[in-house]
């Protein structure tokens, strides 16, 4: 029969991506050890990767991750005020002694994507999938952003459905933080050079939100009753594919009718850039206008390779 005699240092490493892990206690509960802690978090996606590991030798080498455990390990785990980890020793190994154990800690945020082909990505917090579309020079998300955050977002009209047609809209501090790992929320010059590239590709320059908007789902405005005396015909020739998601500040307002992105480019404190179209104009314009308070959609650019 397998004894396990312990005596117990606890030595905790925090990873980069997690905000700080506190309030670490191992103790023996039979064959097993049980590893409590709290996982403050301060970022803006909802929960991480943990993993344990153990170095019998002070810290000089570890082992892991360890396999026969349970509890709040593994994906999907919340920052609450108590979590515990349950390692079955002998299950994994033959003895566990000695007067310089240590156990350590690792929690990720997941913020990777993966490439499917040239022209999705896959996000790996959430497993949603994206399509993705180079312009120039840079490579865009073509759909809105839909991750959930645990605060700074919402649905149009607080509906899930219009999260996964329309992607989330997100207040300016939570769009500057939600893009995954490897992209980032667009900058101010970012936005001018899409617009340029539209208006490029236009006969008349006023044509540039034709050829950034989707194709589809935007509510066509009588030429009689417009703003425009030429009649709407959007064709997505960037493949941006703008969706009409509308945006939210007290109320939600204009789904269907507007299209809102935010730049991570402050123009104020309380002012930042942001991209829109509206459904009765040809152009795209990048105005100062909202304060930060407002929730519009994100638009991720990869970052690129020095």
């Amino acid at each position: 029969m397998k004894t396990i005699f312990i005596l117990l240092f606890v030595l905790l490493f925090i990873d980069g991506r997690a905000q700080e892990i506190e309030d670490v206690t191992a103790v023996q509960e039979g064959n097993s050890i049980l590893v409590s802690y709290s996982l403050v978090d301060s970022s803006v996606t909802p929960d991480f990767n943990v993993s344990l590991y153990c170095s019998g030798d002070g810290g000089t080498s570890w082992q892991g991750p360890l396999i026969y455990v349970s509890g709040d390990i593994g994906t999907n785990v919340l920052a609450v005020n108590t979590n515990q980890i349950r390692w079955d020793v002998l299950k994994e190994w033959d003895y566990l002694y000695g007067e310089n154990i240590k156990f350590r800690i690792d929690a990720r945020l997941r913020e990777k994507t993966e490439f499917i082909g040239d022209s999705m990505i896959i996000d790996l917090r959430d497993s949603s999938i994206y399509k993705v579309v180079t312009i120039g020079d840079n490579i865009w998300m073509a759909e809105n952003l839909r991750i959930k955050t645990k605060t700074g977002s919402d649905c149009y009209d607080h509906k899930p459905e219009n999260c996964i047609k329309y992607g989330r809209l997100y207040n300016w501090e939570t769009a500057t933080k939600v893009c995954p790992d490897g992209w980032h929320l667009s900058t101010h010059d970012e936005m001018i050079e899409l617009v340029d590239i539209a208006i490029a590709m236009c006969n008349r320059g006023g044509l540039s939100a034709t050829k950034l908007k989707s194709v589809e789902g935007w509510i066509e405005i009588k030429v009689k009753k417009g703003f425009s005396k030429r009649k709407m015909s959007p064709d997505n020739q960037t493949g941006f594919n703008a969706l009409p998601a509308g945006y939210l500040q007290y109320y939600h307002y204009f789904r269907g009718g507007n299209a809102s992105f935010w730049t991570s480019t402050e123009y104020s404190d309380k002012y930042p850039y942001y991209m829109g179209m509206i459904n009765a104009h040809h152009t795209a314009y990048i105005p100062h206008s909202l304060d930060k308070s407002h929730k519009l959609s994100v638009r991720c650019v990869k970052d690129k390779q020095e």
